[in-house]
């Protein structure tokens, strides 16, 4: 989900600002759907208030987008000139093992193995549309983030 001081894009902004190379899981590909928070919210609230809903929504943005795409959307919200680098998976996930030893694990093998799988909206299950709500683009909420983070 995406919003101002999220630990998504947010956390994407700070370090690409900080960093002169930024690591991507494996190549970057990826693909995100990511939604904004105040959209889910009003789903929720949408279906709460429904008679008559389904068991099951999928709340997606409106955008697909590789982690690679999402990563330099970041860096050019964050007018930063981090260069991107391709990190492989099994070094990920060794960094995970030796991270959860630390209490409060900056990565996890979990956070690893979710960015291995796509993580889109399968279009078969009601949606944001079905709610009759327009979901809100990643880019301007980039810039939103980024104009946050200099702030703070």
């Amino acid at each position: 989900m995406l919003a101002a001081d999220d630990a998504f894009l947010t956390t994407l902004v700070r370090l690409t600002r900080r960093l002169p190379v930024y690591p991507l899981f494996g190549r970057g590909e990826t693909r995100l759907q990511p939604v904004h928070v105040e959209d889910v919210a009003e789903a929720i609230a949408r279906i709460i208030a429904a008679e008559k809903a389904p068991d099951t929504y999928e709340l997606a943005g409106p955008d697909v987008s590789t982690y690679r795409e999402l990563v330099q959307e970041a860096t050019n919200a964050a007018g930063a000139r981090t260069r991107l680098v391709s990190v492989p998976f099994p070094i990920w996930g060794l960094g995970a093992r030796v991270s959860e030893m630390i209490p409060g694990a900056p990565l996890t093998r979990a956070q690893v193995d979710l960015m291995r799988r796509y993580n889109v909206a399968s279009g078969r299950l009601p949606g944001l549309s079905e709610l009759g709500i327009v979901p809100q683009q990643a880019p301007p909420v980039l810039r939103e983030i980024a104009g946050w983070d200099e702030r703070s």
